[in-house]
């Protein structure tokens, strides 16, 4: 008779795990079958606000390296001071190779009443590192330091007077919100669906289970924070890789000894083995996810 429930046991066990791994690929399958088109999702943008601004007219642009080098042809619509301004950048280049950066859209601005200046990355295309070049109509120049936008949707303030510029990192913070509360949900969802393929879905393991995603959460977006703002460069792939294989080092340890199993005992090896594969499976989980929330309103911004 033993026998028998415990063979049902295993069985009622194995279609858990069974029903976990399906969902889990189900999750992953449809995520990367979507069709993927050329020019869609989110655009990167540079929102630039001139303080001390000169009190005549003025163009704006941004420079970059690499830019394309442009042939300047006068308009006939413009005055020849608007049309000298306009050569000026055009034709700028300085010694660490910045010129104008163009996205073959509006490159550069003409001074308007609020001095704020959107420039938009069409087809994806906005320079990370630039500088910004102001010209007024009785020709003095000013090009600003370099700087590396950190934000996908960056807000710049410029000083004219004192030639400076600095990020504003309002704002950032609070659209990064949504990334992070739908994150931790779907990690709670597939890690929970794990813990019950693994027969640990019991009322002592879930606040243990509660506890450590809250801790490894936190330690994952702390590492966003520093990444973002060191400016790092490179492929944030290996950075969540290394954060990955972190977090599941301290989920193992925790879990080790904390899970219990459903006659009271612990199994070390069978909780260890759990917080790899619940990794594991909520890593490949969120890729999918991560794209689609790039074309939804609230997060297409991306995490920063």
């Amino acid at each position: 008779m033993g026998n028998v429930l415990g063979g049902q046991a295993t069985i009622r066990c194995s279609y858990k795990k069974l029903l976990a791994i399906v969902i889990s690929a189900v999750i992953v399958i449809v995520g990367f079958s979507s069709v993927v088109r050329a020019d869609m999702g989110a655009k990167p943008e540079t929102v630039i606000t001139v303080i001390n601004a000169p009190e005549e007219d003025y163009y704006i642009a941004l420079l970059a390296k690499y830019s394309v080098r442009y042939h300047f042809s006068p308009d006939e619509t413009l005055s020849d001071d608007e049309n000298e301004a306009i050569k000026t950048i055009e034709e700028y280049k300085d010694a660490d190779g910045y010129s104008l950066f163009s996205n073959f859209t509006e490159y550069y601005r003409h001074s308007n009443d609020d001095n704020v200046y959107r420039f938009f990355g069409q087809a994806g295309v906005l320079p990370g590192t630039y500088k910004i070049m102001i010209v007024t109509l009785s020709g003095e120049v000013k090009v600003s330091p370099e700087i590396t936008q950190k934000a996908f949707w960056a807000k710049m303030t410029y000083d004219y007077s004192s030639n400076t510029i600095a990020e504003d990192y309002n704002g950032v913070y609070t659209r990064c919100i949504p990334w992070v509360l739908i994150f931790f949900f779907i990690t709670l969802f597939n890690e929970g669906l794990i813990l019950l393929a693994f027969n640990l879905f019991r009322k002592k393991n879930i606040l243990h289970f509660l506890i450590v995603n809250v801790i490894t959460q936190i330690i994952l977006n702390a590492i966003n924070i520093v990444w973002y703002l060191s400016g790092a460069d490179g492929i944030y792939f290996y950075a969540w890789i290394a954060a990955e294989v972190v977090i599941t080092a301290i989920e193992a340890l925790w879990y080790s000894k904390k899970l219990v199993r459903k006659d009271g005992t612990v199994s070390v090896k069978r909780n260890i083995i759990y917080a790899i594969t619940a990794n594991v499976v909520s890593a490949f989980a969120d890729l999918p996810v991560f794209f689609i929330m790039l074309f939804l309103p609230a997060t297409k911004g991306g995490l920063w």
